[in-house]
């Protein structure tokens, strides 16, 4: 549904490394593609799939962290930051 190529070219000027996840809805666009899209923009990226945890423990190593995506995701990335 959504223009992701551009969302990141928006976004990768702002980004070292990003990790993508695979939203658990079935028009979500799987991370694997998200990845690819953001290494070809020349940003670091790391596929996570639908593991939400391992795209939190790995990005705690930045300083600054990023989260955009649907409401759904927010609240899952959320509860594991929280933990």
């Amino acid at each position: 549904d959504k223009d992701y190529r551009a969302i990141v070219r928006h976004t990768s000027v702002f980004a070292d490394c990003v990790f993508c996840i695979t939203p658990p809805a079935p028009r979500g666009l799987n991370s694997e593609i998200l990845s690819d899209e953001f290494t070809k923009s020349g940003v670091e990226a790391i596929s996570c799939g639908e593991n939400f945890a391992e795209a939190v423990d790995k990005s705690r190593a930045f300083d600054n962290i990023v989260v955009f995506g649907s409401l759904s995701i927010l609240s899952e990335i959320k509860k594991c930051i929280e933990r």
